[in-house]
């Protein structure tokens, strides 16, 4: 052996205590400023060069190592452990201890508390602050409100915010003569909103809610909305002040307050702000699912950073200027977020207000606990029925929650919409069952500016995210029917819903299947597939197949002979830009009767293509019909026809139970929409159905 290999292994057990100090530090003070997409810190930055290293030099080493001899066997016994370590480390000691057994400490601490001031029904604890100084310890207890018997004469306040901060470490504060942790977002807020002459009555959810019961938790988080409607406002705390909050406050509300046509001017006089105002909407309050129902239902909201303070409406004038202004691009997610809550709070009209439209509408939004994705708005919607949900819903599983309110939704609307969004974000149990934690936005937890326009894989072509989730009109101009104006039937299979019977009819069985259209870049590659399969199989059918590409979107405002026309222009374009995107640009040689029949040429045409086309198969059924499924469609997978849906399942069939697993939606020519009247069809027996078994 060299020197440096007798040098490097005693340096082993030292290199790992500092691996395990520095992965330490990370956990406990991570992301401390509450920032979506946290930047590395030099620590951080590091420990990722030092395990890059290892797998690096690593790797090498034991390829080297075992087939030439050029490395000596004590280099690789030097890094494997390190690499060795890290993974049982992280898997069986860090991770539980700092997300599971830590958390479960501290409830069980603070436990001991609750038990002292139960609530009963339509009940909740505030916080009472004690006055004191800064430096002066913080002194609280709990007291009772009931909902029903009013609220006492100067009310509460209700805190919003993001837990955070330290993952492990808590703060102790004195709640009813007895030590209570809390984490240190909270601990900060509760010292800069305590008042120096008199007590405070405040309320906040991780606090007042015992955490570690969830019968109480189930309960109070139905009161939630109640519960912020009352306060007398609702304080988003966004932190200690920092260098860059203070500069972002002070920016909102001078642009606040002068006219819109100053706002350049104001802009360009104000140094270093855009730092400044990116800051601010990098916390992760932003992303929360929480804040919809906290805000949207509070009477009076203020932002407060530290001892600093602006309203709402402060904010809300800040953004409508700073819209106007070129220079500035403004996050569209926030945006959107403070224009819908803004309907919210002054309209109860403009916005369906179902438990089911919300979550769509606000499914991009992070939430801690799966469950929370539809739990958060059950105080903001309307005409909720306790069958929505099941009974204690934090006693029970997310798949069981999911499922749950997937088929109380298809009662209530007699839809099966809710199933064909379900089509590449089901739960691991349920094929049917939408998982509403897939529908999260990754743009809340990157700072990628990329990232952030990107969307949740949406169930294309035929049933689109919009305002209405059960209509397609908006975005095709054509409204499928395959099973008329019928209501779903659904019913349990079993003591639970995780298998479900739904009533319809078998169409036909996929018989070819093309490529999957999956990358842009490379379209006309799948589509001289798919035309190649046309070709071998169904020659004579090739006009029918740009109507599927389209799956009949804005046809009836075209002449007749515009598919020809299209389909000319397709097999021109592929054949010179083979792996290319087609809708790169105009070529030459193409029909000149598309432009005068599309508006603003192929490239619109193509628009609609990759509208319908993407993430999907072609495929030819058994019976020669032409069709458009999810990428998952193989051969021999079964169309169905459901009552209450809008366009045709794609099943795969039973391989050993009787259970079908749901695929995804589909566009088939000729069966879209049901010729006659379906309900008399069923009476006198023209059309049969019957119950199929979907897991």
């Amino acid at each position: 052996m060299t020197t440096w290999e007798y040098f490097l292994i005693p340096l082993y057990p030292f290199i790992a205590f500092i691996c395990l100090l520095v992965f330490t530090y990370e956990r406990l003070a991570q992301n401390e400023q509450e920032r979506v997409g946290d930047k590395f810190t030099p620590t951080r930055a590091l420990f990722m060069i030092w395990m890059s290293i290892c797998a690096i030099v690593g790797f090498p080493a034991v390829l080297l190592g075992t087939f030439g001899g050029l490395i000596r066997w004590p280099i690789i016994i030097a890094f494997s452990p390190i690499l060795l370590t890290w993974a049982l480390l992280r898997n069986f000691v860090w991770n539980p201890l700092f997300q599971s057994f830590v958390p479960r400490q501290y409830g069980a601490w603070n436990d001991k508390v609750y038990r002292n001031v139960p609530v009963g029904p339509r009940q909740t604890r505030v916080l009472v602050i004690q006055p004191g100084t800064e430096s002066a310890e913080l002194v609280i207890r709990f007291e009772i409100f009931d909902l029903m018997a009013g609220i006492p004469e100067g009310g509460y306040d209700a805190l919003s915010y993001s837990w955070g901060g330290h993952l492990m470490l808590r703060r102790a504060i004195t709640v009813n003569d007895r030590s209570y942790f809390v984490a240190d977002t909270v601990f900060n807020a509760l010292k800069e909103l305590r008042l120096p002459d008199r007590t405070r009555y405040l309320w906040i959810d991780a606090v007042c809610i015992n955490q570690n019961d969830p019968r109480e938790k189930s309960e109070q988080v139905a009161l939630m909305g109640e519960i912020y409607l009352c306060a007398r406002r609702t304080i988003i705390w966004f932190g200690k002040p920092t260098g860059q909050l203070k500069a972002a406050f002070a920016f909102i509300e001078r642009i606040s307050s002068v006219s819109t046509h100053r706002v350049a001017e104001e802009c360009g006089n104000t140094r270093d702000w855009q730092p400044c105002m990116d800051e601010l909407m990098r916390k992760r309050w932003w992303s929360r699912v929480w804040v919809v129902q906290e805000v949207g239902l509070a009477q009076d909201v203020v932002l407060r950073c530290g001892g600093i303070e602006i309203t709402w409406e402060t904010l809300m004038n800040c953004f409508r200027r700073l819209s106007t202004f070129q220079g500035y691009v403004l996050d569209g997610k926030i945006l959107s977020f403070i224009d819908t809550v803004s309907k919210l709070q002054h309209s109860d009209d403009v916005l369906d207000r179902s438990l089911y439209a919300l979550a769509l509408r606000f499914r991009d939004r992070v939430a801690g606990d799966p469950r929370d994705k539809l739990l958060a708005y059950y105080g903001l919607a309307k005409n909720v029925e306790p069958s929505d949900l099941p009974v204690n819903p934090y006693n029970k599983t997310t798949p069981e929650v999911f499922a749950h309110f997937a088929a109380s939704t298809i009662i209530r609307t007699g839809s099966l919409a809710i199933v064909a969004l379900a089509e590449n974000n089901a739960t691991h149990k349920n094929t049917w069952v939408l998982d509403w934690e897939k529908l999260t936005s990754p743009g809340w937890r990157t700072n990628d500016p990329i990232a952030l326009d990107n969307t949740p894989e949406n169930p294309q072509p035929l049933l689109f995210w919009s305002e209405d989730p059960l209509s397609i009109s908006e975005r095709t101009g054509r409204d499928f029917s395959p099973a008329g104006d019928s209501r779903a039937i659904i019913r349990q299979a079993g003591s639970t819903w995780d298998s479900v019977l739904l009533t319809g009819w078998e169409e036909d069985t996929v018989r070819f299947v093309g490529n999957a259209f999956e990358d842009v870049r490379h379209t006309a590659d799948v589509i001289l597939n798919w035309t190649t399969l046309i070709d071998e199989v169904a020659p004579s059918k090739r006009a029918d197949f740009v109507k599927v590409l389209v799956a009949e979107a804005w046809q009836g405002t075209l002449s007749s002979d515009w598919p020809q026309c299209f389909h000319q222009y397709l097999l021109g374009v592929c054949s010179q830009s083979k792996g290319a995107s087609p809708a790169l640009g105009k070529q030459e040689g193409r029909s000149t009767n598309v432009d005068s029949q599309i508006a603003d040429g192929p490239n619109f045409a193509f628009n609609i293509m990759g509208l319908c086309c993407f993430r999907r198969r072609f495929f030819i059924t058994e019976k020669g019909r032409f069709g458009l499924g999810p990428v998952k469609t193989i051969n021999r997978d079964k169309i169905y026809v459901m009552l209450g849906s809008r366009v045709p399942f794609v099943l795969a069939p039973p391989f050993i139970s009787n259970k079908h697993h749901f695929v995804g939606q589909a566009y088939v020519e000729d069966i879209m929409h049901y010729e006659g009247d379906l309900e008399n069809d069923l009476k006198e027996g023209r059309r049969r159905t019957k119950d199929f078994l979907v897991e």
